[in-house]
Formats: C-alpha cells, sequence, structure tokens
C-alpha cells in the first residue's frame, strides 16, 4: 500500500502527474460549500490541497480569502507559480498538520476548513491515528465559532466517527456523494 502521509511519495506523484485532484474535484462539491461560501467574507482554510485547482476554483467562485496548507513544498512551488500574477487573496503555506499546525500569516478565524482526503493520507501510515487526531485538532483550533468543517474521505461516516469524538463539535451532519 502506498505511504499517502509521505512526502516522497507526493514528490514523484507530482512529476509524473501535473492534474492532481484527490477525491472530487470543485464542482463535485460546490453545492455542498454554496450556504458557507455565500456570505459577504467568508475566509476558508483549505488542508493538504497539493497541486490541485481546487483552491483555485473556490477563489474563482467569489470566495478571496483563501489559505492553502499542505506539507509538499513542490506542489505548493507549483500552486505559487500558477498564481503568482493574479489572486491576491490566495495564499499558500507549506506545513505538516498532522504535527499540528502553527500558520506564520493568519490567525485563528476561518468560516469554513476544507479536507478533501489530507485525514485519509495521514490515517494510511502506520500509527497514523494520533496525527489524524492532531490534524483534526489543529483545524479545529483555526476555526471560528461558529464555523463548518468540510471532509471529504474515502470510508464510511462510521469509521471516522472515533477521529470526530477528539474535538468537541457543536454538531455533526453526514452526507455522502456519489
Amino acid at each position: 500500500m502506498a505511504d499517502y502521509s509521505s512526502n516522497a511519495y507526493w514528490k514523484g506523484r507530482s512529476r509524473e502527474q501535473t492534474d492532481i485532484e484527490w477525491h472530487c474535484a470543485y464542482k463535485t462539491l460546490h453545492a455542498v460549500l454554496v450556504p458557507h461560501i455565500s456570505k459577504e467574507r467568508c475566509s476558508v482554510l483549505v488542508c493538504g490541497s497539493g497541486a490541485s485547482t481546487f483552491p483555485e476554483e473556490l477563489y474563482d467562485g467569489g470566495v478571496n480569502d483563501v489559505m492553502v496548507v499542505d506539507f509538499n513544498e513542490e506542489a505548493l512551488e507549483e500552486l505559487r507559480a500558477r498564481n503568482a500574477s493574479g489572486r491576491s487573496g490566495l495564499r499558500i503555506e507549506q506545513a505538516d498538520i498532522g504535527n499540528g499546525l502553527e500558520l506564520s500569516s493568519r490567525e485563528v478565524g476561518f468560516d469554513l476548513v476544507i479536507d478533501k482526503g489530507t485525514i485519509d493520507c495521514i490515517l494510511s501510515q502506520s500509527g497514523g491515528f494520533p496525527r489524524a487526531v492532531n490534524a483534526l485538532q489543529a483545524m479545529y483550533s483555526y476555526m471560528k465559532t461558529p464555523a463548518t468543517l468540510v471532509l471529504v474521505s474515502h470510508s464510511p461516516p462510521q469509521d471516522r466517527m472515533d477521529l470526530f469524538r477528539s474535538v468537541y463539535w457543536h454538531e455533526v451532519k453526514v452526507g455522502t456523494m456519489l
């Protein structure tokens, strides 16, 4: 099984494939996101996007305050290069969310946090559960009250509920997408 939590895995994959999209594209999640991004000012944290165009599509869809974090600097350089001359509200920062998250350019206060597979990647490594708990707690710590976490996973919801119990949530809604 591939170690999706390994920087080496993603470096190799980004060299082979430049259009990496993990789990689903922006258009697939758009209907889920609309109630959360339609506010006059909405700040979004996208965790583990790699070189995905998802953050750019989110920005182009009207969210002009987007922070992208990933541990793979190579993928982030590609993202920075694509956005060097535009999208001033799209900020890109290298961080390993599995070790907690310390952002240099932003205080607490995201209205929406999006994870499309980062937790899955962390859980793919041996002993990944404690790191996944760290990641989820880090995401939670950067959220406003109230705020929303959209977590997309390949696993069924019941397989993630123990993880969700590691943080106090006011409400957990579960949905499935085909």
